[in-house]
């Protein structure tokens, strides 16, 4: 078995990062940098066509800082400055890094390394923007992103798939688990959720037949038993001589929070199109209440006169008949005033249900006001009107009002006006209704009159 050389296996696994990374010595030389590296130079416009690799890091924040002041480039410089002077191992800042076209930002990480008796500083770049946009969205996980960056999240390891296990694994811990624990043959696979276990393996077979697979989510019991999720990508860096995958790195990442995060998204989205519900429900009940009198249940005066100015204009511009009839309760000051204001109420709302049952649903019955009906009747002439008119009238005198302690008697009055195309407006037309309703009381109420013009 043909291993990785060490020089092999650094390059690959710099340049399986997603993050730009570069290395330098402790005089602050650039003595290699990884492939996002260069192309995010090359992305945005980078002058030097060797990616600053043999250029001093500390002089060229230095010339930046001369151009145009960057606290943030300022904290990276005096980071570094105090690594080198021993006075610190590490030290990380988020910064913004807007391009013309979109916002950004990364975090930057600096590092010491020893190696052989050689120290170094390794340089990391990660772009953290979709996690700044999750923090703005969800200003409660804050603090758990602030704890994702202090350290690098992603788990790396190596895997010799003639042996099923791993040859390497970049963390002394992980979920947990030590490294030697991980590296046992099949011990990462056993500790795959059994829900995903068989999409897990249709990934590999994938992978193993060459094919792209790109990446893959997935939960793994932790040592505490919990279960937590990853996303994988894998890269082939060594294959057999027929071709097939040999050596694969594996670049594992928690995302258990950015699971979290998305859940949490799903419930707000719930609870939001729960509150439109309700407050569209609110919405209507409110236009109901708009065009419905509270006492009887019916259209109110105002929507009335929403709805006959529109029939009106219809009637004129087809030539079309429409005619109003207008009716009240005869002596209902006496029903008030020997039975009460509640029993009056109940009256009112008996009369309404009785007038409702016999108008057409395209006909628009209201409470003009106090014991008081207005009916619209569109395509209706003076003749058909008084039909509707009678058939009121008569329901209401052969059906009194019965609660438990009274029997109120009732009858009414109307009148009935026709539209004359050429000389009326919607105000005449209700204004001979009204005079027809007034001679009906004239000739002894409990009864129904057409307006005529003689």
């Amino acid at each position: 078995m043909r291993y990785l050389t060490r020089r092999s296996f650094a390059t690959h696994l710099l340049n399986s990062m997603v993050d730009n990374i570069a290395v330098l010595n402790l005089q602050g030389d650039v003595i290699a940098v990884n492939s996002p590296w260069k192309r995010f130079a090359r992305e945005n416009d980078c002058a030097d066509k060797d990616f600053y690799v043999g250029k001093n890091y500390l002089t060229v924040c230095e010339n930046s800082l001369k151009i145009q002041h960057d606290e943030a480039i300022e904290m990276v410089l005096n980071g570094i400055q105090a690594i080198q002077h021993g006075e610190q191992d590490e030290f990380s800042i988020e910064y913004p890094c807007n391009s013309l076209t979109e916002e950004r930002w990364f975090i930057c990480k600096a590092t010491r390394l020893e190696h052989k008796k050689e120290r170094y500083i390794v340089i990391l770049h990660e772009n953290i923007t979709a996690r700044k946009i999750a923090e703005q969205a969800l200003a409660e996980s804050n603090e758990r992103y602030r704890k994702l960056t202090q350290s690098l999240p992603d788990a790396i390891y190596t895997l010799d798939l003639a042996m099923h296990r791993a040859t390497y694994f970049n963390h002394d811990f992980f979920l947990g688990y030590s490294r030697e624990e991980l590296i046992v043959s099949g011990s990462i696979l056993s500790k795959i959720h059994p829900e995903d276990a068989p999409a897990v393996m249709a990934h590999w077979q994938q992978l193993m037949r060459g094919e792209e697979s790109g990446r893959i989510e997935y939960r793994i019991r932790s040592k505490a038993g919990q279960w937590e999720w990853v996303e994988s990508h894998e890269i082939i860096v060594s294959k057999n001589e027929d071709g097939a995958p040999k050596d694969v790195l594996v670049v594992l990442t928690l995302i258990t929070e950015r699971k979290q995060a998305e859940q949490d998204l799903l419930h707000t989205k719930e609870a939001v199109e729960t509150k439109n519900d309700e407050l569209q429900a609110a919405l209507s009940r409110e236009q109901i209440f708009a065009r419905t009198d509270v006492l009887t249940e019916i259209s109110n005066a105002r929507h009335f006169f929403d709805v006959a100015k529109q029939e009106f204009e219809v009637a004129r511009r087809y030539s079309q008949p429409l005619s109003i009839i207008i009716f009240d309760l005869d002596h209902f000051k006496q029903v008030n005033d020997t039975f009460g204001h509640q029993v009056g109420d109940k009256v009112l709302k008996h009369v309404a249900q009785i007038a409702i049952e016999q108008v057409r649903e395209a006909d628009t019955l209201a409470r003009y006001g106090g014991e008081e009906f207005i009916v619209l009747l569109p395509n209706s002439n003076a003749q058909e009107s008084s039909v509707v008119a009678e058939r009121i009238r008569e329901r209401i005198s052969a059906c009194p009002m019965v609660t438990d302690q009274e029997k109120v008697n009732v009858t009414i009055s109307a009148g009935i006006s026709e539209l004359l195309l050429d000389v009326d407006t919607l105000d005449l037309l209700i204004r001979r209704a009204d005079q027809a309703l007034y001679e009906a009381k004239e000739v002894g109420r409990n009864c129904v009159r057409v307006y005529t013009l003689s």
